[in-house]
């Protein structure tokens, strides 16, 4: 009985924590990390596949600049799906009130397969 609960449990929290990644159509979501509650309300964060990354793009509608960061993980696979290198990259900038930009989280390094997971941002009034 133990070990069914036990499995069960692992499931659940399993499933949550894959939810946290991934969106209902299995693309990939951009979670907020640290963000300042109104960040959320007037910053939006996007994302679009390319041929060799994913591009990011950040919108403000804020009435007052911001300073953000974003990161991520670049994961380089073999044939078989073997993990042959990770990349943790980050980036960070001020986003002025109503202003928007594009960045790219390019896979380029990698000579087969990859994928980009572990997406975060976060933003707080610039001081």
């Amino acid at each position: 009985m133990r070990r069914i609960l036990a499995g069960t449990l692992a499931l659940t929290f399993g499933l949550m924590a894959f939810g946290t990644t991934a969106t209902e159509s299995g693309a990939l979501a951009i979670s907020a990390a640290a963000a300042d509650p109104s960040a959320g309300d007037c910053v939006r964060f996007a994302k679009a596949d390319l041929e060799k990354g994913l591009e990011f793009s950040v919108a403000s509608s804020c009435d007052r600049k911001m300073s953000c960061s974003l990161s991520w993980n670049v994961v380089c696979e073999d044939t078989d799906g073997k993990v042959t290198s990770r990349a943790k990259e980050s980036k960070r900038f001020t986003l002025d009130a109503d202003a928007d930009m594009t960045f790219v989280g390019s896979a380029e390094s990698c000579k087969q397969s990859w994928r980009i997971d572990g997406v975060g941002w976060a933003c707080r009034e610039a001081k």
